[in-house]
């Protein structure tokens, strides 16, 4: 079994197939699904990675994930918060 199958399966399921909704909203978003866990990307490549912890639900970028985000400009710094 897949890890996006067990997620869709987990307790917590409502919070990955809500994140996974949202993302695959998003034009150009496909779902990559691998046995350990589920990708998103677009054309430019990898954008975030989904999964089910027994924390919570792990929402991580790819390291070298660009977009546009459409909330500050490409030569605007970037907060430090």
């Amino acid at each position: 079994m897949i890890q996006s199958d067990k997620d869709m399966q987990a307790i917590r399921r409502h919070l990955f197939e809500e994140m996974r909704d949202h993302l695959l909203l998003t034009k150009g978003i496909v779902e990559v699904k691998s046995p350990r866990i589920a990708t998103y990307s677009d054309d430019s490549g990898g954008i975030r990675n989904l999964r089910i912890m027994l924390h919570g639900i792990d929402v991580g970028f790819v390291k070298s994930a660009r977009f546009d985000d459409g909330h500050c400009s490409p030569s605007a710094p970037m907060s430090q918060n």
